[in-house]
């Protein structure tokens, strides 16, 4: 879990803009990427001198092109809307949720311990849990009311605002503190995670094998959340 926190972590803070795709051969795709088709599973690529639309099957793709096709708008939007959020998306949901959750909890546990003084991981743990729990609520509600009664980004923000208070508030009860201190163990978290996110994907990509990184991505990552199909089933196939 923590292989696949440090990774996801990275492609959130660098984004996908400037990515360029290629193929699982090595040969370089060329064009812009303007839709993905749920139901075939395949990336549409526009030819910059043509402007014809190619289909490229994401299965095709380079690993490192599948991860950034993964966190890209255009694969977001393509999720089907008809009948509610598909399975397939809730995954997505919960991966992005608690994937990073190893790295952010060990960077509250050292910020506590250099900003606070506080060695004990129990403090760490409630306070980490608490925190977000606290923020993640305020932030809902916000964002439920900004979308429903109306008040745009300005409400969000607001929301945004006193959910960093309160989750403040709650840290330095948690570490007894003031309130400065406990914000700063907050975002201390989140620029020690982004460390470690650096520094783990670096490790990954070094001393574990490609086939073993596709491998993983692939079962626990890429077919959950919709991006490719499942290898077919021998029983699906007749092979007997």
């Amino acid at each position: 879990m923590f292989r696949l926190s440090v990774a996801l972590l990275v492609f959130l803070f660098f984004g996908t803009q400037s990515q360029g795709w290629e193929l699982d051969s090595g040969q370089k795709i060329r064009g812009k990427a303007v839709s993905f088709d749920y139901a075939a599973k395949s990336l549409g690529i526009e030819d910059a001198v043509t402007g014809k639309v190619s289909q490229i099957p994401a299965e095709n793709l380079s690993l490192r092109s599948r991860q950034f096709l993964l966190f890209s708008r255009i694969f977001h939007e393509s999720y089907p809307s008809d009948d509610g959020w598909p399975e397939e998306k809730y995954y997505l949901l919960r991966l992005a949720i608690f994937s990073p959750m190893a790295a952010l909890l060990i960077g509250f546990w050292v910020g506590g311990m250099l900003i606070a003084k506080k060695f004990n991981p129990v403090r760490a743990i409630l306070g980490f849990f608490g925190g977000w729990m606290i923020g993640g609520i305020f932030i809902f509600f916000y964002l439920f009311f900004a979308g429903r009664f109306g008040g745009g980004m300005g409400t969000v923000l607001f929301g945004a605002f006193l959910g960093t208070v309160f989750l403040s508030l709650f840290i330095s009860v948690v570490y007894l503190c003031n309130v400065w201190k406990a914000l700063l163990i907050f975002l201390f978290q989140i620029l020690a995670a982004a460390f470690l996110s650096i520094v783990g994907l670096a490790l990954v990509e070094v001393f574990v094998p490609l086939e073993t990184r596709e491998a993983f991505w692939s079962e626990h990552v890429f077919e959950p959340v919709g991006l490719v199909n499942p290898p077919p089933s021998p029983f699906q196939t007749g092979t007997p």
